[in-house]
């Protein structure tokens, strides 16, 4: 169908009606109304001839918007997708948005390109009709010459977005298309000439605009959560999306290089709610990667991830962060799986918020079905990261299903995949399975590729003791305490290493010491370890506190 908007000549009252389209005529493309243009257009200085349509016909940009969202939230929420072929020949409506190019020259506004797409991906990824592919998988296309079908094929994407951001004079064009993966075919383009003071709204509009294209043009969007996202202060805007792409947060140094411009976005503009929410995650990462002491991370994610909600409460990821502290901090198994399942249904495309639900809630509570469909659901729109694989090793560790830990084990450890962390999963299952030389091979991999990181130590650690070479483990041992000089250690590694050599006592009194710093790790404890409770009632009461 088709909205027909009629404004009387010298009235402001608008008119709506839907105007069916016979099925055999299909309907206008967007192009007719944006003329379609490249991605990488750059020819001419930002001119009016894309402006949007609304201010052709005398309507402010936001006026327009808020005019358009109301008729769309008196229509019902959900509306059949419009049918696109993935490669299979399934119906699907699932979406990849691929890097968008920074075409000014300038090597230091990648991260503002970066910035955009990701904000792009969380945008649609709240239209959920939509099955919004990861920004950790699309990335991976960064630089890459792109071929259509491949992409879709690979990231299991029916439709892929591309884009192109220009800065010139203080002004900035952004051009995005969406094409079928299959076919090539081009099914919606558009330019948004924007000043730079006025970029913040942007994801949600291209977002407003695919959506209309790809589900019967009739989205529903929140027009006074959308006039307060488009209130963040430019310069807060700038810091956040530094604060985002502008460093590797995979590393402690990159982690804390974002919070201090996220720190400067918040502090720039006390109101923005994407930032806290970006704030609390980058929080999240620094306890996940034991990179500050729990107390600490766990403080800052929960206070950052509250003031997130309060400001803006459509926003899924603060529940997934509040999740993650309730589960690995608080131990409170209720209140982890209320926020888990809040941050889903705020937004079902959310990768990481499935996958924490898995492993942090349902897998802890011996939910292995559930939590194994969470893992696929990850895997399904993040399917080039590896996370999600030892994720789903571990689920299966935890419920017993060795063959199928170890099957997935030998498909993702390789010698060429250099992501620790596979590698640890790897070594754990085949420890538990009792394959300890391999599982020794798998260890020493994870710590090479680690640089001797002590999650991958822990688990050369336990495996060497359980191998029956003691004085290797405590060799390890003695890193990880020298570690803990400079850095936050678990205290649950250091445990499980003099498990392995059979230094019982040592055992409790540091797992005492986990128990009281509220260490994360301890929640998978069960699963590492074939712990004999029964014999000891010491051990029996301090798992009882988890």
């Amino acid at each position: 169908d088709v909205l027909v908007i009629r404004i009387p000549k010298g009235s402001y009252g608008a008119s709506f009606s839907w105007r069916e389209v016979p099925k055999t005529a299909p309907a206008p493309p967007l192009a007719e109304i944006h003329p379609a243009t490249s991605p990488d257009a750059t020819a001419g200085p930002l001119a009016p001839h894309t402006v949007d349509l609304w201010r052709r016909i005398g309507i402010s940009a936001s006026a327009a918007v808020l005019v358009l969202l109301a008729v769309f939230a008196a229509s019902s929420r959900w509306h059949a997708p419009r049918e696109i072929s993935s490669p299979g020949g399934v119906l699907a409506n699932s979406v990849a948005v691929l890097p968008f190019r920074s075409l000014s020259g300038e090597k230091a506004d990648e991260y503002f390109a970066d910035g955009l797409t990701d904000q792009l991906i969380h945008s649609l990824g709240e239209l959920r009709e939509l099955r919004v592919i990861a920004p950790s998988s699309s990335m991976q296309f960064k630089s890459q010459a792109q071929d259509l079908q491949r992409v879709g094929q690979v990231l299991g994407a029916s439709v892929v977005i591309e884009g192109s951001v220009q800065r010139v004079n203080g002004q900035v064009r952004i051009t995005v298309r969406g094409s079928q993966a299959l076919s090539g075919q081009q099914l919606w383009s558009r330019t948004y000439d924007r000043q730079v003071t006025d970029l913040a709204l942007v994801p949600d509009e291209v977002a407003r605009d695919a959506g209309s294209s790809l589900l019967s043009r009739r989205v529903t969007l929140d027009e006074q959560l959308l006039e307060r996202r488009n209130q963040a202060n430019p310069e807060a805007y700038q810091h956040y999306l530094r604060g985002l792409s502008g460093y590797d947060r995979s590393t402690r140094q990159g982690l804390e290089s974002s919070i201090e411009d996220l720190r400067l976005a918040t502090a720039a503009d006390p109101k923005y709610a994407a930032a806290y929410s970006a704030l609390a995650d980058s929080y999240v990462a620094l306890s996940v990667y034991s990179y500050w002491p729990p107390q600490q991370a766990a403080g800052e994610a929960r206070r950052n991830a509250q003031r997130a909600l309060t400001l803006d409460p459509s926003l899924g990821d603060p529940d997934a962060d509040l999740g993650f502290v309730a589960a690995t901090y608080d131990w409170n198994p209720v209140e982890a799986e209320q926020h888990f399942r809040k941050s889903i249904e705020m937004n079902p495309s959310c990768a990481h918020c499935r996958g924490w639900y898995a492993l942090y809630s349902l897998a802890p509570a011996g939910r292995y079905e559930e939590a194994r469909q969470q893992v696929s659901d990850a895997q399904s729109v993040d399917p080039l990261n590896g996370t999600w694989s030892s994720f789903r090793i571990a689920v299966a560790t935890y419920s017993g299903r060795f063959d199928e830990a170890l099957e997935e084990g030998r498909r993702i450890a390789t010698p060429e995949n250099h992501d620790f962390r596979a590698h640890m999963a790897y070594a754990t299952v085949l420890r538990r399975a009792g394959r300890m030389d391999e599982a020794l091979a798998e260890a020493r991999r994870g710590v090479e590729f680690s640089g001797n990181h002590p999650m991958a130590l822990r688990v050369l650690g336990a495996v060497l003791g359980s191998a029956g070479h003691r004085d290797e483990a405590l060799a390890v041992l003695t890193q990880l305490q020298q570690q803990s000089q400079n850095r936050y250690v678990s205290p649950t590694a250091i445990a499980m290493i003099h498990n392995s050599v059979g230094d019982h006592e040592l055992f409790l009194q540091w797992l005492s010491k986990a128990v009281e710093a509220r260490d994360p790790a301890l929640i998978f404890l069960r699963a590492w370890l074939d712990l004999n409770t029964d014999r000891d009632p010491r051990l029996r009461a301090l798992l009882a506190k988890v």
